[in-house]
């Protein structure tokens, strides 16, 4: 199994079945999955903050480090990777949002998410957000199941 690691900010677009997306410690970010199960396209973004006017990230070099934009980004890239071009039969997950140290910085990452994908006609198909747990996720592309992992070990599917 071939596999890709994405950081805070970066994305990855794949068709290769034998791929599997991963991304890291997800606390107040937000991981983003979407894919097409018809084409077998799907990418993943490790979303940080939720508005570009807010910060100093150059969201030309990464374009999925705020959610307003890199929401928009993940679907296009998927699109254009040969993901099915009606928005409403692809498919979305979301995991992550914690809110450390009673920071609301992951709900409203999880909040800005929903409202980006409403407004581009598209909404979540599962997620497994906020609450206090550390998240990993391994996206596989073979059978594109979603996994998550905690750091005591514990693993789960959505």
């Amino acid at each position: 199994m071939k596999f890709v690691n994405i950081g805070i900010g970066e994305y990855a677009v794949t068709n290769d079945a034998e791929m599997e997306l991963r991304t890291y410690a997800l606390g107040s970010c937000v991981a983003l999955i979407i894919f097409d199960a018809r084409s077998k396209v799907a990418g993943l973004a490790h979303l940080a903050l939720p508005d570009s006017k807010l910060g100093t990230e150059d969201h030309n070099k990464l374009p999925c480090y705020y959610v307003d934009t890199g929401v928009k980004h993940l679907v296009n890239e998927v699109i254009e990777s040969g993901g099915n071009p009606n928005k409403k039969l692809l498919t979305v997950k979301l995991v992550g949002g914690i809110s450390p140290m009673k920071s609301a910085i992951g709900k409203r990452n999880v909040l800005k998410v929903r409202q980006v994908l409403w407004q581009l006609g598209m909404g979540c198909h599962a997620e497994d957000v906020g609450g206090d747990t550390i998240r990993t996720v391994f996206f596989n592309m073979e059978n594109l199941a979603l996994k998550v992992k905690s750091p005591n070990g514990e693993k789960w599917e959505i």
